[in-house]
């Protein structure tokens, strides 16, 4: 699967990601798991591959102005769009939702998705998704880096791994999204 870590500090989004992907007894494929999709929205996707190139591309509503407004926009706006897309993509995986984890950055706050649709955040502000998710944060949470945490879940893992990235939200949301 993966290993997706962000961690909400006081400057902002942390983002730690692997690239290897799995599929057809090969570990010999690569993905970029953490994006911006065109409006803004910094995804991280764990598991369906279709989902990850779907949400990159797709047109998603405008982010709200105001940061405040975030979680509603989230539970009002967003998650509907998300549902209405994933009705439309999930057909062509019969209906496999269970192996899918997402992490949504909005406003420098994150939100985990899940596969029902619904959003939690965390109170530690720790986020680790993907089948090497639950070792890297226990090394998070005994005061690991992002990136020791991610080398920790690269070498107990078998389904993390390749190009191992440690970079923020600001990085990304500055990086020229592609449409």
């Amino acid at each position: 699967m993966t290993t997706i870590l962000m961690k909400e500090t006081k400057n902002g989004v942390e983002i730690a990601y692997d690239s290897q992907c799995t599929a057809f007894e090969s570990f010999e494929l690569e993905r970029e798991k953490v994006f911006t999709n065109a409006n803004g929205v910094i995804f991280g996707v764990a598991g369906l591959l279709l989902l990850n190139a779907e949400l990159k591309h797709a047109q998603l509503p405008s982010i709200p102005q105001d940061p405040a407004m975030t979680e509603k926009w989230m539970v009002k706006t967003l998650l509907p769009h998300l549902r209405r897309l994933f009705d439309e993509v999930l057909p062509r995986r019969q209906g496999d939702m269970i192996n899918m984890s997402i992490l949504a950055v909005v406003h420098n706050k994150v939100y985990e998705i899940g596969c029902d649709t619904s959003i939690g955040r965390r109170v530690d502000g720790m986020y680790a998704i993907g089948s090497g998710g639950t070792l890297a944060l226990g090394a998070m949470k005994h005061g690991a880096s992002l990136g020791e945490a991610l080398e920790i879940a690269a070498g107990s893992d078998p389904y993390t791994g390749g190009r191992l990235t440690v970079t923020s939200a600001r990085k990304l949301l500055n990086t020229t999204v592609s449409v």
